[in-house]
């Protein structure tokens, strides 16, 4: 009996939240689609523009553009590597690697997106040093799912 109930407690602690996730969201919607984020490091907006809103039921697919604050129409690179990265706090976990295909500058269309469980989810942009792949700056968006 003991051990079950060890073992209980082990499945228990493992679904507890990471003390190391930052909880913090100062990003709001735009629409149900449409979320404006902003690196403070590189000095660029993000756009995030879905297909259709975030789901559980299947594939996801949106687009991300970088641009300068004042110049939202010319659309620009980002000065470093980066990626986008699916998390659920809650859970501890993640969910599998994206796509991430170039359209054209500074415009990018993110594919193979599974939410896989409904729960809280962060999709996390990550910029990272380009020779060394640390991670400099992460963004978050939160989803409710």
């Amino acid at each position: 009996m003991l051990k079950y109930f060890l073992l209980f407690l082990f499945f228990i602690s493992g679904c507890a939240k990471p003390n190391y996730q930052d909880t913090s969201s100062p990003n709001t919607p735009i629409s149900t689609y449409d979320y404006q984020l902003t690196s403070t490091s590189k000095n660029l907006n993000i756009g995030l523009n879905f297909e259709k809103p975030p789901t559980t039921n299947g594939e996801v697919v949106f687009t991300i553009k970088f641009y300068h604050p004042q110049t939202p129409e010319i659309l620009i690179d980002a000065d470093s590597a980066w990626d986008v990265i699916l998390w659920m706090p809650s859970m501890g976990h993640g969910s599998s690697p994206v796509k991430i295909e170039k359209i054209a500058t500074g415009y990018y269309r993110v594919s193979r997106v599974y939410f896989i469980m409904p729960g809280d989810w962060d999709l996390i942009i990550r910029f990272k040093n380009s020779e060394t792949l640390n991670v400099t700056e992460q963004i978050i968006q939160k989803f409710s799912l």
